[in-house]
Formats: C-alpha cells, sequence, structure tokens
C-alpha cells in the first residue's frame, strides 16, 4: 500500500529499488566503507554517547530506535562533522546534492525492538540503509509485506511511501547509516524547486521532520 501527503507526479514507486544510484555505489566502495566502519566503531566504544537521539514510543510501543543526525530538514547538525569526519565527508562528497530532504543520520536499532508500521507520506524521497555493526539475520525492515534483514556493509533502498516497519529479533543491537535522498528520477531543477517550496511551507516541513 502507498500512502503520500506530499505528492510528485511521474515517479516510479517500488517497495525496494534494486538498481543502486552511482553514488550509492561510490559510497559503499571498500575504501569508503572501511573508513565509515572503523570510524563508527570507534565512536561506540570513546564517543559522547549523549549525542543519542531516542524516537522513543509509537502507537504506544518503545522503538528502541535512536539517531545522530547529519542532517534533519536540509538543516545540518553541528555536531556530527566533529564526532563523524570522515563519514560526513564521504557523504559529502558521494552524494552532494541528493542528500537532505529529510534525515541522514547514524541510527541505532536496539535488539528485541522495533519501530512499528508506518509510513513517510513524501515519494519525492528514497531511503538508504547501510548495516554496519550488528547481526547478519533477525534484524531488518519489512516494506509492503515484504521482510528483508540487513546485511551488514550491503546497501538496501526501498520507497517508505509504502507501509514499513523494522525488527530486532537478534540479540545485538544494529547500528546503521540511514541517508533520506532525493528520488533518482528528479532532475537538477526539481530538487531544487522542490526544496524551496518545502522551505517555506513549514506545516510540510513539520510533517516531513516527524515522521
Amino acid at each position: 500500500m502507498v500512502r503520500a501527503l506530499g505528492f510528485f507526479k511521474g515517479l516510479s514507486a517500488t517497495p525496494f529499488i534494486e538498481e543502486r544510484p552511482s553514488w550509492v555505489e561510490t559510497l559503499a566502495d571498500s575504501e569508503n566503507l572501511n573508513a565509515i566502519l572503523t570510524e563508527v566503531q570507534d565512536f561506540m566504544k570513546t564517543g559522547d554517547q549523549s549525542l543519542w537521539e531516542d524516537l522513543g514510543t509509537y502507537k504506544g510501543q518503545d522503538t528502541g530506535w535512536s539517531q545522530i543526525s547529519m542532517v534533519d530538514f536540509f538543516s545540518e547538525s553541528p555536531a556530527f562533522s566533529p564526532a563523524f569526519p570522515s563519514t560526513s565527508s564521504i557523504l559529502k562528497n558521494s552524494a552532494g546534492s541528493r542528500i537532505g530532504p529529510r534525515h541522514v543520520a547514524i541510527a541505532r536499532q536496539k535488539r528485541g525492538k522495533g519501530i512499528p508500521e508506518h509510513c513517510d507520506l513524501f515519494n519525492w524521497m528514497l531511503t538508504l540503509h547501510l548495516p554496519l555493526i550488528g547481526p547478519s539475520k533477525n534484524c531488518g525492515i519489512i516494506v509492503d509485506g515484504e521482510r528483508r534483514d540487513w546485511a551488514p556493509l550491503k546497501p538496501s533502498i526501498m520507497d517508505t511511501t509504502f507501509l514499513h516497519e523494522t525488527y530486532n529479533e537478534s540479540e545485538e543491537d544494529c547500528i546503521l547509516l540511514l541517508v533520506d535522498f532525493w528520488h533518482s528520477e528528479l532532475v537538477d531543477l526539481e530538487r531544487d524547486e522542490l526544496k524551496e517550496f518545502l522551505l517555506l511551507t513549514n506545516d510540510v516541513g513539520q510533517n516531513m521532520k516527524s515522521n
């Protein structure tokens, strides 16, 4: 099922996107992956854990989801780059202007928890999950009824206008890179106009931040 509060006519929609944009291939090459993974591992050992922001409860359920934001609705967090300088640089160099319609973050899904089924309502963005640390099975996402475990260091892309939920039935927390990015079929002018519209239309922006 697809739901949309913000709808851009003519964009294709499938629960999972199998063809990766070129910038995702660049992001996920071995050198960049190793740099991101090492930085996140070091942060988990010695970094400022107070940077995690909890999603809290949803539909009366403890989601066990938290994240450290690089971008939140076009606004860059001043705390992210000092904590993750290599990750920040790699994202900016690989994705550039494609990132930013909503969230870019290091995220954590705690063991035994998950975000209940919901819809993100905006068809002009897609979401990348890149698992970094955690289990190789029994932890992942269900989109439009299709369950897929997150595979460590393997990027997956989804259209979150389809109903979706996360799960972690393992004994380990999962740490992943989350990147909301502009739908690949939008051209530069369309992205620029959408961004200007969203920044001027506060009610749409607030819905994007809260979903």
